[in-house]
């Protein structure tokens, strides 16, 4: 394992690595401890990236989504209405105003969005707790409800690539399974993941390796790798100390990063129970974001600045920034992870072009 140093303004890097050395016939043992500090990472002494606006909406965004070859992108406002455009012409697609709201509410940051390669089916999770599927044909969308929550508002969704099934965390200390194509998405399978009487909680919820694993944290900083095909749990990792509130994985293999919000990101490989990388932060982390090859990691802070940095190197390959002031606190990477967009930024979807960036 290694421990990667990095400080809030990401302008220095230090590793540390224990050393043994050999004197005379015998072998010294040494406490030898060298640490390469770095000045000079790449990405470091370029001017920062400012992101562009890439549509700006009346309200407030609390969610947004990226289909998986990059083609579209779907907002959701606070006053629950979903738009759907085109990200290489940044053109409104369709719009979608039929998200039901209970009483009048506006949506919050426990929303959902999902939508698939053709722009065709959008899942969303919203306000009151029901999962909904729109059906898209021209600019007319059917609405239709998938799922809905006995227990009150599910605390996270993942859908399948190919959105045959989708997976929750309904509140009760349980991961469910969903056979989406069944009529109100009745439930297929569950694993109970705390034990009756637990007084820890699941956070986070996400999936990695081509939608065979799924990764659950808890509120005691363990995390849970479970295959999706029978719901089995296939480790236990206990190294957070604090609550998991963000967990980003790569969709295509099994690697993944998780942060307790303060103090470190810590990059996994799975099935394997130890860190292969912990990245020291301070400050505030915001939103944590893998590209789907598993090769970035985009890290954004309270400064409004986003680090961009290689997974296997863990070296920084970048800075962004937005336009205006805010944070991101979320964020998806598109285009065969050539762009990188984000909400945080007032009413806008923020965009960085990689390619100018990291040179991908």
């Amino acid at each position: 394992m290694e421990i990667l140093g990095w400080n809030e303004s990401h302008d220095r890097s230090c590793v540390v690595a224990p050393m043994s050395a050999r004197k005379g016939n015998g072998y010294l043992l040494s406490a030898l401890v060298l640490i390469f500090c770095t000045t000079s990472l790449a990405g470091q002494d370029a001017k920062p990236t400012k992101g562009a606006i890439f549509c700006t909406l009346p309200t407030e965004l609390c969610n947004f989504a990226v289909s998986g070859n990059g083609k579209y992108l779907v907002t959701l406002g606070l006053n629950g209405q979903m738009v759907c455009w085109a990200t290489k012409t940044r053109k409104e697609d369709i719009r979608i105003t039929t998200l039901p709201l209970t009483n009048g509410q506006a949506t919050d940051s426990s929303t959902f969005l999902w939508i698939d390669p053709k722009c065709k089916t959008i899942f969303c999770f919203g306000n009151p707790p029901v999962l909904m599927r729109f059906s898209i044909k021209g600019k007319n969308a059917a609405a239709e409800t998938v799922s809905s929550s006995r227990r009150g508002r599910a605390i996270a969704w993942a859908i399948e690539s190919n959105s045959k099934h989708g997976l929750a965390l309904p509140g009760n200390g349980t991961l469910a399974k969903f056979e989406l194509g069944k009529a109100k998405g009745n439930s297929s399978s569950t694993l109970s993941i705390l034990k009756k009487g637990a007084t820890a909680k699941l956070t986070t919820l996400n999936l990695a390796s081509k939608n065979k694993l799924a990764i659950v944290g808890d509120s005691d900083g363990v995390l849970r790798i479970v295959k999706t095909r029978g719901l089995k749990v296939q480790g236990v990792l206990s190294h957070h100390k604090e609550a998991v509130r963000f967990v980003a994985s790569s969709s295509l293999k099994s690697n993944f990063a998780s942060s307790t919000g303060s103090k470190e990101i810590v990059l996994w490989e799975a099935p394997k129970k130890s860190p292969s990388h912990i990245l020291p932060v301070k400050g505030a982390v915001s939103s944590l974001a893998m590209s789907p090859d598993g090769k970035l990691l985009a890290v954004a802070q309270k400064d409004g600045k986003v680090a961009l940095f290689d997974v296997k190197t863990v070296k920084l390959v970048g800075t962004l920034t937005g336009p205006s002031k805010g944070r991101a606190h979320r964020m998806q990477f598109g285009n065969k992870n050539r762009e990188l967009y984000a909400i945080g930024y007032g009413t806008s979807v923020i965009h960085w072009d990689l390619t100018t960036t990291v040179g991908r």
